[in-house]
């Protein structure tokens, strides 16, 4: 019932075992460990429905019930479940500490169980380590979490560790990759019956829809996330489609629609109390204000994006807030402070090897550097850029770069003068 989403029905079910269980943890070491496990069985379903003071009780509510001196299974599935919760919250430093006691016990047990329970740990810290934007690290732990659920031929472990790793492609610029993985996750996550995961991955389908600059089929994608998870019921979800559809919509120039999306995902994320993706929301409505011509919104905006990510330790998202601060000052023709707050952006992304960023933030040094009139510096920009669109087939930012390079004459210099 939890699996597919049942979540009134699963907890009435697990309400039962409960009562029975709780009778006889006082004098049963047996049933003590399955009311452990019931605890948090009870505090992922909170979890899936963003709530999450109410998942991390219960999960305080197993380890307390737990003699912690003693690895036990269920410590390592109770601490893997407080990370997730934190790692929603945007806490990523206490949800990686959180994996490392994890991992610590899990060493301990060698049965399937504690196998199976360090595959899951490695999802989480594969998860974390890639918001931090520490790519090798996280490809390092999804590629573990992986192979191990292979080895046990564990189909739900694996579908997820199938879904992080494709995000590290999809932020390395490698898209076929990512798209080939994410079809693997999807196909899995439909065999076991995992509604929850599928509208997960409808989303980072979307999302790669969206980075290639193909509006129509990202709405779709991201609509589609949007009706599962609102029927689950989960608030986290739905946030984070509304956020991207919004996104889709400043693409689109689509202001009242973005505007709507936007206020949507920033009151669904303050009920809930998660910071796991407000630097983006911000940067987002900064890029609305900078849209519609709003400039000091927009500037507030972008500025507490780079606090938040800065404060987050989220590189790649401070990296591209950076661009729109520079976008926004380029627009106010102030065009040294552009040029050092794209200059940051570059150096950030360049240093993550987060190539489709760094060629979208070489974009807009060419225009800046055109507008100064360093022909030079631009064209070296605009080359490297339009020579990592044309790789990833991004056909919205090659449509820019190509405007950009038949505004200023520099078709001969880049390309053929083709559509």
């Amino acid at each position: 019932l939890a699996l597919m989403g049942c979540y009134d029905d699963a907890l009435a079910k697990f309400g039962v075992a409960r009562e029975l269980l709780e009778r006889e943890s006082t004098s049963n070491e047996t049933a003590t460990y399955r009311l452990a496990d019931l605890y948090r069985r009870i505090a992922d379903i909170y979890e899936r429905r963003s709530e999450y003071a109410l998942a991390l009780d219960w999960v305080e509510k197993g380890l307390s019930s737990l003699d912690l001196a003693q690895p036990t299974i269920e410590a390592v599935r109770l601490y893997n479940l407080e990370a997730t919760v934190l790692r929603r919250q945007g806490k990523f430093d206490l949800a990686i500490a959180c994996c490392q006691r994890s991992l610590t016990i899990a060493s301990q047990i060698k049965t399937t169980g504690g196998q199976r329970a360090m595959g899951r740990t490695f999802y989480l810290l594969a998860d974390c380590t890639w918001r931090l934007a520490d790519f090798e690290q996280a490809l390092y732990f999804s590629q573990q979490s992986v192979q191990i659920y292979q080895q046990l031929h564990d189909m739900v472990g694996l579908s997820e560790a199938h879904k992080i790793l494709s995000n590290i492609y999809a932020d390395r610029g490698d898209w076929e990759k990512a798209g080939d993985t994410l079809e693997r996750s999807l196909s899995l996550k439909q065999s076991i019956g995992d509604v929850f995961g599928q509208a997960s991955i409808a989303n980072n389908l979307g999302h790669l829809h969206m980075e290639r600059g193909e509006w129509d089929q990202a709405e779709s994608l991201f609509n589609e996330s949007y009706g599962i998870w609102h029927q689950l019921g989960s608030s986290w979800g739905e946030a984070l489609v509304q956020s991207n559809l919004a996104q889709v919509y400043i693409y689109q120039a689509r202001w009242n629609e973005a505007r709507a999306c936007l206020e949507r995902s920033q009151a669904l994320f303050s009920e809930i109390e998660s910071e796991e993706y407000l630097p983006e929301l911000e940067r987002r409505w900064a890029e609305f204000h900078l849209g519609t011509g709003e400039l000091d919104h927009a500037l507030a905006h972008v500025r507490r994006s780079i606090a938040q990510a800065e404060a987050q330790e989220a590189r790649l998202e401070a990296g591209l807030s950076y661009r729109i601060l520079g976008q926004i000052f380029f627009t106010w023709d102030d065009k040294d402070q552009a040029m050092a707050a794209l200059a940051q952006s570059l150096k950030i992304l360049t240093e993550l090897n987060s190539g489709d960023e760094a060629a979208r933030t070489r974009l807009k040094i060419a225009a800046v550097s055109l507008m100064a009139g360093q022909r030079d510096e631009a064209v070296e920009h605009l080359e490297k850029a339009l020579e990592t669109f044309e790789k990833l087939g991004a056909q919205a930012d090659l449509r820019e770069a190509r405007q950009l390079a038949r505004q200023y004459n520099l078709i001969g210099k880049l390309l053929s003068d083709s559509p």
